[in-house]
């Protein structure tokens, strides 16, 4: 839902009305919209290879893959009468998009390379390519790598409209949120495991203003709605099971199976979680109704997962073990296939390293702690700067400042601190034309004091 919203955001004027109906939805109404435009007469080409994308992954969001490949095939007439390497770029992110919805995420994130690893792409639609290729290498567990690759997207977007990095923030949520459901369905200790997420209040406060700030496009605001429900489980089980369920009545209402399966079984695990059997077995229960189905579904992983727990719940533990194994053997057997199959970044890999690390891990953090991060590195020379005076700032505990340094960074303001404190004085003493002293640059930036030249 989040990369369809990004896909409207590159359209132009002359589609915004398109655009907006899918924003709102109603993808069943844009799809129609749409054909009726195709009648009316000719568009510009590169007009209609956009409109066309939109609407092929607007039959994936209603489940409908037949139609979505086959408009998929259509589309190359598009791109071949625009340029060759729109031709390669495009058919890179269709690809992708379609590999990711299938759960084939080593080949999404081959398709998906094609764009994102070319410095020539339009940087829009290299922005795009940057955010499937996160959702992919995210999908396979390289959650590291997912983040820096929507840090260096929400930097080429700063050029873009507001919404394109609120939209790329909003996923950097979603993956870390994501990220808490699946590690928490690990078995330990004879069950699911309970760890809460780390600093989990600030990031429910994180979801819930990003959700704010996406109130204009209601299918990513929706999204983000129900991942702040998947989020608040341990506070009242009951009522966030009744968020979730609302968030998936409104889905159904306007027909999205396609992402419908996906946050069913998002749902499910969450469920599972927290021991709430019924719920999971009648989400689950809706998508497959044997075993021999679930091992065809596209989730078959999650889903036997599911059937496992739900089988220990009820004293079927001989064959809840079962189901298990087969669910481990499907994991480490997709997850040989994936790294066997992953894609190199010749160019991102450099771009990644010789990105500001400093912007990238500011866009990190929530706004609030956004100031602190400028106050800091604003402050570096002032060998008097302390963690006190950056939360007094920013008008946060110390102890706050810590947990959100630690939470999105990593590392604590002190460690920043003296991390950039280094890279400055390594970057002048490197760029200077004449010999300077190392300890009077050190001083220029906080560290100890000059000798005297006498």
């Amino acid at each position: 839902m989040l990369l369809l919203s990004l896909t409207c955001l590159r359209a132009d004027v002359p589609s915004h009305s398109f655009t907006k109906v899918v924003l709102q939805g109603t993808l069943r109404e844009a799809v129609r919209m749409a054909a009726r435009e195709a009648v009316r007469g000719q568009r510009p080409a590169a007009q209609s290879a956009l409109e066309g994308q939109i609407v092929m992954r607007a039959f994936l969001g209603l489940g409908d893959e037949e139609e979505a490949e086959e408009l998929m095939r259509k589309q190359l007439r598009f791109y071949e009468s625009v340029s060759r390497a729109t031709v390669r770029w495009c058919s890179g992110l269709d690809h992708g998009v379609m590999f990711l919805q299938r759960r084939q995420m080593a080949r999404a994130a081959k398709s998906f390379a094609v764009p994102a690893d070319d410095p020539n792409a339009p940087v829009p639609l290299r922005v795009e390519a940057l955010a499937g290729l996160a959702q992919a290498f995210s999908g396979m567990g390289e959650h590291s790598r997912s983040h820096r690759l929507l840090g260096h997207a929400l930097n080429l977007a700063r050029a873009l409209r507001p919404e394109v990095g609120q939209l790329l923030q909003a996923m950097q949520l979603e993956m870390r949120v994501l990220e808490g459901v699946h590690i928490s369905t690990v078995v330990a200790s004879g069950g699911l495991s309970r760890r809460p997420c780390a600093d989990r209040d600030q990031l429910v406060r994180s979801v819930r203003d990003s959700t704010s700030r996406l109130a204009d496009i209601p299918l990513a605001a929706e999204r983000m709605r129900f991942v702040g429900a998947l989020l608040r489980p341990g506070d009242s089980l009951p009522d966030t099971a009744g968020k979730m369920l609302t968030c998936l009545a409104w889905l159904k209402a306007r027909r999205l199976a396609g992402y419908e399966e996906q946050a069913r079984i998002e749902a499910a695990l969450v469920f599972m979680r927290h021991v709430d059997h019924h719920h999971a077995a009648e989400l689950t229960g809706l998508l497959c109704m044997t075993e021999a189905q679930v091992h065809r579904h596209r989730r078959a992983a999650e889903l036997l997962l599911c059937l496992s727990h739900l089988h220990a719940a009820h004293g079927r533990h001989a064959e809840a073990l079962r189901l298990y194994r087969v669910h481990a053997e499907m994991c480490m057997s997709r997850l040989r296939r994936d790294l066997a199959q992953m894609p190199h970044l010749h160019n991102l890999d450099e771009e990644l390293l010789s990105d500001h690390s400093a912007d990238v891990a500011q866009l990190r953090l929530p706004p609030r702690y956004r100031k602190a991060y400028a106050f800091m590195l604003d402050h570096l020379g002032d060998q008097a700067l302390s963690i006190k005076q950056v939360a007094s700032h920013v008008d946060v505990t110390e102890r706050a400042l810590q947990m959100a340094f630690r939470t999105y960074l990593g590392m604590t303001p002190a460690e920043l601190i003296r991390q950039r404190r280094q890279e400055r004085i390594q970057a002048e003493l490197q760029s200077s034309a004449s010999p300077v002293r190392a300890v009077d640059v050190a001083a220029r930036w906080g560290i100890g004091a000059p000798r005297s030249t006498v």
